[in-house]
């Protein structure tokens, strides 16, 4: 169980990094995430979310030093389960932003690429594009928003999945 002062800082943190994910930077590594955090650089490459926590760290962040070292192993969130947890909400964080910029401004078309994973699974990634407005003139935005496995490989079920996707992700399609 969080204390209050736990409950408090991670949340606010993971909000900060939002930056990060805006800047498309990978977070997760593969190597030694749950290894003890040491505030030395690590010989070898252990993730950017490990070296966010760090530089917090050689910053003077008080609030990260006494939980890292206060808290048990367990409960330290470094895990590859609780960076993969901080990144989905980050991601959902980010695209829900998006979504209500993309509301806000009006019609909006939907961008499909297809690609295969690693497993040959047909995923197309999906962006939208839209158009904001300042005072003097108007900026054309593309944003990513995910990718969407697809299984029925005719135009319909292609179609099927990136409107269910977009509808999930809560674009109105009436736009």
């Amino acid at each position: 169980m969080l204390d209050s002062s736990q409950q408090f800082y991670f949340p606010s943190h993971s909000f900060r990094e939002v930056g990060k994910g805006r800047q498309e930077l990978a977070f997760r590594g593969h190597r030694g995430e749950s290894k003890k955090l040491i505030i030395e650089e690590a010989k070898q490459n252990d993730s950017n979310i490990r070296a966010a926590l760090r530089s917090r760290l050689k910053a003077g962040d008080a609030v990260l030093k006494y939980h890292l070292s206060s808290c048990g192993a367990n409960v330290k969130n470094l895990s590859t389960m609780t960076q993969n947890e901080i990144l989905n909400i980050t991601g959902a964080l980010i695209t829900q932003k998006i979504v209500t910029e993309v509301q806000k401004c009006g019609p909006f078309s939907i961008l499909a690429d297809e690609s295969a994973d690693i497993s040959a699974h047909k995923q197309p990634s999906i962006s939208v594009c839209y158009t904001t407005r300042n005072d003097s003139s108007s900026i054309l935005m593309e944003s990513f928003l995910g990718f969407v496995t697809v299984f029925d490989l005719t135009g319909e079920g292609i179609g099927n999945s990136i409107e269910r996707f977009c509808l999930s992700v809560g674009l109105d399609l009436n736009n």
